[in-house]
């Protein structure tokens, strides 16, 4: 058995105990195994699931750098295999732990003095890590839910893009329903934002244009209009993005000019349109994507 399955096997929960085996990942490997018994796992995997009675690390009630760790274990794994588009390939899970960091460490959310507010960005943090799980791996909802509560899972939700819709259809759903989110939904989008905007500011995926990275910042800009003010800090990280400049094909343009952006929406660049779509799915095909 993979090395890397030895971290998994407890994290596929109740109600699944029937079948045979699970097909995981989603890279070109699928690995298929036996369902364990979660609740006396292999010695091998204890420090991840606590004896029998005991609150699992992630709910709510277990101490919040357990529910942390346990959190980055999870997405750890999830996301085994998967890198992002940029040049470098890097690792994927290098972006949702981003996500929280900035959370943390540049929002300093856990350092608010409004205690009320603890709870909700505990949340936060802990979907900044899982966010994606979801949306691009064989986990779901039901086990965000068992494992880190309700409140977690929800935003987790929030988070996940509907892939019943088109390409553009989706692109425009982001932007109209940002401002209806939680405030945890909230805060996770936006730095899951910062987080994005920065890598392509240092790191542009082989295959985009210019004028597609350009339509990637006015799209951007247009999903964080509508969650402007949920958290000041964050406004300040966007606004200095927008204001940065970036070097393309050997030109020299502002990542945010209003007259640009609306000029790449009414021809349907990023997004808005079918055209728009399929000229990213032909660009994300050549990339093998």
């Amino acid at each position: 058995m993979p090395p890397a399955l030895l971290v998994a096997l407890p994290l596929f929960p109740p109600p699944f105990p029937s079948p045979p085996s699970l097909r995981l990942a989603r890279s070109r490997r699928r690995w298929s195994f036996a369902l364990p018994d979660i609740m006396n796992p292999p010695p091998a995997l204890s420090y991840l699931v606590p004896a029998a009675g005991k609150s699992h690390y992630g709910l709510p009630g277990e101490p919040f750098e357990s529910r942390l760790l346990f959190a980055a274990e999870v997405a750890a794994f999830a996301h085994r295999g998967q890198t992002r588009k940029n040049r470098q390939a890097a690792p994927y899970i290098n972006h949702p732990l981003n996500v929280a960091g900035i959370l943390l460490r540049e929002v300093g959310l856990l350092e608010d003095g409004d205690a009320s507010r603890r709870p909700a960005h505990e949340d936060a943090i802990l979907a900044g890590i899982l966010h994606d799980v979801v949306e691009d791996t064989d986990f779901t909802l039901d086990h965000i839910r068992l494992y880190f509560g309700d409140s977690v899972a929800k935003v987790v939700d929030e988070a996940t893009s509907n892939t019943a819709l088109s390409k553009s259809d989706r692109k425009l759903d982001q932007i109209t329903s940002g401002p209806m989110k939680s405030y945890p939904g909230r805060l996770v989008k936006l730095a899951d934002k910062v987080s994005n905007l920065r890598d392509l500011l240092l790191d542009q995926p082989r295959t985009w244009s210019a004028e597609r990275v350009l339509a990637y910042f006015a799209w951007s800009h247009a999903v964080c209009a509508g969650m402007r003010g949920t958290h000041p800090r964050l406004d300040a990280l966007l606004d200095d993005i927008w204001q940065s400049t970036i070097t393309l094909e050997g030109r020299e343009f502002r990542c945010f000019d209003p007259e640009t952006a609306e000029r790449l929406r009414n021809i349907g660049i990023y997004g808005f349109t079918d055209e728009g779509d399929r000229a990213a799915a032909m660009a994300d095909r050549a990339q093998g994507n």
